[in-house]
């Protein structure tokens, strides 16, 4: 579905990239339909959230939204230095890793490679969640929700009610937002 309208745009912005607005993941991917990157630019003009185009699908393009702060952290780990090592990644400077996320998911879309699974990294899955997705080819969780869970369960769990407690109260905002608007005798949106 084509996003037509501002309120269409930030109602999908909120359920897609709730928790790295809030400050609590440090990236998401944004997907799209109609809509271009000086578009999303506008959408988050007012946070300290960085903008990546990834890839243009067949019908949506992907950004990722992200914390360059948090971004850096993760890609300082040296576990994660050494299995992005393994994707092929030379270095772990956050540009240079974000060039290559975006050659790798191209080349995915085109059929040329297996998905990028090292994505679940820079959008702040547990390690130990990501290589189990790739040995276990995503069966043999042990929990499924925002991700596929290998690892700690419990700590999975309280992150994915975190992120499911940061969307509903973003979409509240935008809802009462555009009901408040528009409150000129029933329910507009824009």
């Amino acid at each position: 579905m084509t996003c037509r309208s501002a309120y269409e745009k930030n109602l999908r912005l909120a359920e897609q990239c709730a928790p790295v607005l809030a400050g609590i993941k440090p990236a998401n991917l944004l997907m799209l339909e109609g809509v271009d990157t000086e578009e999303v630019k506008e959408m988050i003009r007012d946070s300290d959230v960085g903008v990546y185009f990834l890839y243009k699908g067949k019908k949506k393009c992907a950004w990722l939204l992200y914390r360059e702060k948090n971004i850096r952290a993760v890609l300082n780990q040296k576990e994660v230095q050494r299995f992005l090592q393994t994707c092929g990644y030379p270095t772990f400077q956050m540009e240079d890793v974000l060039e290559r996320l975006g050659e790798r998911a191209s080349c995915y879309l085109d059929g040329e490679m297996e998905y990028p699974h090292e994505l679940g990294i820079i959008l702040g899955y547990p390690l130990e969640d990501v290589r189990g997705f790739i040995e276990f080819e995503g069966k043999n969780y042990l929990l499924s929700g925002c991700w596929k869970v290998y690892g700690d369960v419990e700590k999975a769990r309280q992150t994915f009610a975190l992120y499911h407690k940061v969307r509903q109260e973003a979409v509240s905002r935008i809802m009462e937002h555009m009901i408040n608007k528009n409150n000129n005798g029933g329910l507009r949106f824009e």
